[in-house]
């Protein structure tokens, strides 16, 4: 077995799609607040909400090499091209699926690459999928060519969130934490040890 050297976790914008495609503003964070700068308030959604997409479509076979978005590495973070494990968690905030606002663990990938040179997505489809989630209007056009900056196989994915049981737990997270920034474990060291995460 991998022995994995490095471990990192990150924010993804909240989604109850399982991060296949947009569902839409319930659940976002600062929705209404003027002074939010979050990309989720302003646009109703965020790039992470296709993040596996590509998994999903290729689900039989584990060895394709998929694409996505996380924010941590929307230019930042430009000196790690690759992450052996990426624990991934979400904040909901006020929502109409009765689930408790709170940060939830959502899984990890492993052997994550940073792209050096992102992809686009075409902005048929991101029109398409926010129409039909409630969004219309076209201030994402200037991102489409960066809306996939990470790649991984479909079996380095490991998916545990659920939104309609109780199998999904908030997770107490530490001051400063709740950015969309890339936290390493060695320095963060409570995200497994308190959340019984392996």
């Amino acid at each position: 077995m991998k022995n994995h050297k490095t471990k990192y976790f990150t924010r993804l914008t909240p989604n109850f799609n399982n991060w296949e495609k947009p569902s839409g503003v319930d659940g976002k964070s600062g929705v209404g607040d003027s002074t939010s700068n979050l990309y989720e308030a302003h646009n109703h959604f965020g790039w992470e909400e296709w993040l596996f997409e590509d998994c999903v479509s290729n689900k039989h076979n584990p060895e394709k090499e998929c694409f996505g978005f996380i924010e941590a590495f929307n230019n930042k973070n430009r000196n790690i091209d690759f992450i052996d494990r990426l624990y991934l968690y979400t904040k909901i905030c006020n929502n109409n699926q009765s689930i408790e606002p709170g940060c939830y663990y959502v899984g990890y990938i492993d052997n994550v690459k940073r792209l050096k040179s992102p992809l686009p997505k075409t902005q048929e489809q991101v029109c398409q999928d926010l129409k039909a989630v409630g969004i219309n209007h076209d201030d994402y056009i200037l991102m489409l060519k960066n809306a996939k900056n990470i790649s991984f196989k479909v079996k380095d994915v490991h998916f545990l969130f659920k939104t309609r049981n109780e199998s999904s737990r908030i997770i107490p997270l530490e001051r400063g934490q709740y950015r969309f920034g890339l936290y390493n474990l060695e320095t963060h060291t409570n995200f497994l040890s308190q959340n019984n995460i392996n």
